[in-house]
């Protein structure tokens, strides 16, 4: 069943972004990822009907990628043709890279630590093959969370040369893994660390799995 979503009052800012008013309870129809500032951050996969300072849109094609605190909020249509990344899993091709800016920090600092250089940019090559997004870095926990939808996270360990990776799912659901040592992580997620190549067709595998389940 398709919902559709009509959003009054929208002011259109340029090509591909509106603004308007929706409360963080209303913007939280969409999803909730990250929470920062005071504007709320759709991104749109289709191109909207807008007229007469209205904004018709299918409920399936809005993200929420930030939950703002105000009321203010921005509606992007997050698409090559916009400038955006795109978010449709279907655009991305094999053959082709597709690197956001969370991504190319992780990769800049990836080559610090060139012992494990080249198994974190096959593995992050692999995964932008085949989806949409990028990775924010979170200086706390030094980890990079995939965004927008945070199935897994890695984290460079240059003290012992390896990669530190958490992924959506309990270590049962993966009862494939024979290369690495799965332990649960928090609520949902399993923790592991890899170090070489042969490594990286398995953890493909685990992805896999996670996107097909949630």
């Amino acid at each position: 069943m398709v919902v559709e979503i009509s959003v009054q009052n929208v002011e259109k800012l340029t090509d591909g972004v509106w603004r308007t008013e929706l409360q963080p309870a209303e913007a939280m129809m969409f999803g909730h990822l990250n929470r920062h500032g005071n504007t709320t951050v759709v991104f749109l996969k289709e191109k909207p009907d807008y007229r007469h300072n209205a904004l018709k849109f299918s409920k399936s094609d809005a993200m929420l990628v930030n939950l703002g605190s105000g009321k203010n909020c921005l509606l992007v249509l997050d698409t090559k043709e916009y400038g955006g990344n795109g978010i449709k899993e279907d655009q991305f091709v094999e053959g082709e890279t597709n690197y956001g800016v969370g991504d190319e920090n992780f990769l800049n600092n990836l080559a610090k630590v060139p012992t494990i250089e080249s198994i974190g940019k096959k593995l992050l090559s692999r995964i932008r093959k085949r989806y949409s997004g990028s990775l924010r870095y979170y200086e706390a926990s030094g980890r990079y969370v995939e965004t927008p939808d945070n199935f897994w996270t890695i984290k460079i360990q240059p003290r012992d040369k390896s990669l530190s990776m958490t992924v959506r799912g309990l270590p049962r659901f993966f009862d494939f893994v024979k290369k690495m040592e799965l332990k649960k992580e928090r609520a949902g997620y399993s923790r592991f660390k890899f170090t070489d190549e042969n490594q990286v067709d398995e953890i493909m595998m685990m992805l896999d799995r996670v996107k097909k389940k949630y």
